[in-house]
């Protein structure tokens, strides 16, 4: 199977085709400024891409789920029958906007999605679908320390652990465990 990885080119078609005007703007105004700005433009986009994150997690030896890229149906299918229930999602998005689960890759409304996320993006990371009903963490990281931890609930019978669709959020006393990987997961 076609992995994500060694595809950079891809990922640079990827970046251009979600955002060029914003993606020039920050290029722009990186080269301008210099050290003077806080996240020069390839420290950004490195951090907003799903896929280079789930690289350099599984690089440093921590836990991060299988990826692999799609660029047609077929892939979608062999992501599928490997895993059974699996996401896609664009590598470089935010508010978990068109992240959507795959059951079936022979359900014309499953293709359908699938082609109208493709062409938007031209790529799709794929990912087992990891049970999200009893919520997932968020620890956010700034510095040694992780001022802001939480645990994000879906909304009833919801599988998104999204606010704008009704999730919930709670402060979380982190175990100790799980602020060591936060941090470690930052260096």
């Amino acid at each position: 199977p076609r992995r994500h990885a060694g595809q950079r080119g891809q990922r640079q078609r990827h970046l251009g085709r979600l955002k060029p005007a914003y993606t020039s703007r920050v290029g722009r105004i990186s080269a301008v400024l210099g050290p003077r700005i806080f996240d020069p433009a390839e420290v950004r986009f490195a951090g907003y891409s799903k896929f280079l994150t789930a690289r350099k997690l599984a690089a440093a030896g921590l836990p991060a789920a299988p990826t692999r890229s799609a660029t047609s149906m077929a892939d979608v299918a062999a992501a599928v029958a490997e895993w059974g229930l699996t996401v896609v999602k664009p590598s470089f998005g935010l508010r978990a906007m068109d992240v959507e689960r795959v059951t079936d890759p022979a359900d014309p409304a499953a293709v359908q999605l699938v082609e109208r996320l493709l062409g938007s993006y031209g790529a799709l990371l794929c990912t087992p679908y990891y049970p999200t009903e009893f919520g997932e963490f968020r620890i956010t990281v700034a510095g040694e320390a992780h001022p802001i931890d939480m645990l994000k609930l879906p909304a009833y019978g919801s599988w998104r652990v999204k606010t704008l669709e009704g999730a919930s959020f709670e402060r979380l006393d982190t175990p100790p465990e799980l602020a060591e990987l936060a941090l470690r997961a930052t260096r």
